[in-house]
């Protein structure tokens, strides 16, 4: 655990996670932004959430907005379930195109979606961003998605990525999460 811990020590790390797991809410994340793993944290943000409000963390889909550590930047929205983890470090960089590539800061994704951390849908992206969709979402015949607001998921069919112009379908993207101990 020691990689996780910022300069304000353990006590604040198990501060941060129990106020997720207390909370259920994305107001918990406002901290994150000064944390170097903030986005490790999703797994158990998800967690909780889907127990609070009573339906399978299997059926959780997240929206993720990463972008390539180089000018000039690119970006890219890429929706997997909560129950996998998103491969940045093959599947999307080959996506881009780009040598490095990394989640987008809170900044970064504030900016080009006008959306936060914890409230990022696939809905309403700004045109010209490519969205890319794990093919483990498809498989399923509904999900619980954001709704672009920090308070709102929606229970729909991975059907609608269809219908949205531009949707790649991608086989890998994700990797399936390793069994909690």
């Amino acid at each position: 655990m020691a990689e996780d811990v910022d300069d304000r020590g353990e006590e604040h790390v198990r501060g941060l996670r129990s106020g997720l797991l207390a909370d259920g809410r994305a107001d918990a994340f406002l901290e994150l932004a000064t944390w170097h793993r903030w986005h490790a944290l999703f797994e158990l943000a998800h967690v909780a959430i889907a127990h609070r409000y009573g339906y399978p963390v299997e059926r959780a889909a997240n929206t993720l907005v990463v972008a390539s550590k180089k000018e000039p930047k690119k970006y890219a929205a890429c929706v997997v379930l909560a129950t996998t983890r998103l491969d940045v470090n093959h599947a999307v960089r080959d996506l881009l195109g780009v040598t490095k590539v990394s989640f987008a800061s809170p900044e970064e994704m504030n900016a080009l979606t006008g959306m936060r951390v914890g409230g990022v849908t696939a809905f309403g992206l700004p045109e010209g961003l490519p969205l890319y969709v794990d093919s483990r979402v498809l498989d399923l015949d509904w999900i619980i998605l954001g709704t672009g607001g920090r308070n709102g998921k929606v229970r729909i069919g991975p059907d609608v990525f269809h219908r949205i112009p531009g949707v790649k379908v991608v086989e890998g993207l994700a990797v399936p999460l390793p069994p909690r101990s």
